[in-house]
């Protein structure tokens, strides 16, 4: 009965909540090789990989100086600089917002004074001259 319920469930797209019998197989089996490959060890190539691994970390540990103490060089000077920058964006915050203020009134008050100066301003070829004004040709 039980394969004729899996045989309707895969055919109308189901899927079941427990896995399959045949899917318990399979990772039984892949787990089993997975096992047997962790008790034989590594492979030459993950042997060679490993080695050079170590090689490149031990070069940088010689060129650095050791970075497992907890007061190694290149940490102090990583940890200075960090608080450096820390210390110079606060201060450009700072000055930001604290000169952000007039430096948006000035960009209001310069756009009104050039808004009014447009609206006020007659173009100079539309400008008319007082009645009394004297010809220069008198």
């Amino acid at each position: 009965m039980s394969e004729f319920v899996d045989e309707q469930r895969s055919r109308i797209g189901v899927v079941a909540a427990e896995p399959t019998d045949q899917e318990v197989e399979e990772w039984a089996e892949r787990e089993k090789r997975r096992r047997e490959a962790w008790l034989a060890g590594p492979s030459e190539a993950e042997k060679r990989d490993w080695s050079r691994r170590r090689r490149e970390l031990s070069e940088l540990r010689d060129q650095y100086g050791a970075s497992d103490e907890p007061d190694s060089e290149l940490e102090r000077d990583l940890e200075r600089r960090l608080r450096r920058d820390i210390h110079l964006a606060r201060a450009g915050i700072l000055g930001l917002v604290l000169n952000l203020p007039y430096s948006l009134g000035a960009r209001l008050i310069r756009s009104g004074l050039d808004a009014q100066y447009d609206y006020y301003t007659e173009p100079a070829f539309r400008r008319r001259m007082p009645p009394d004004f004297p010809s220069s040709g008198d």
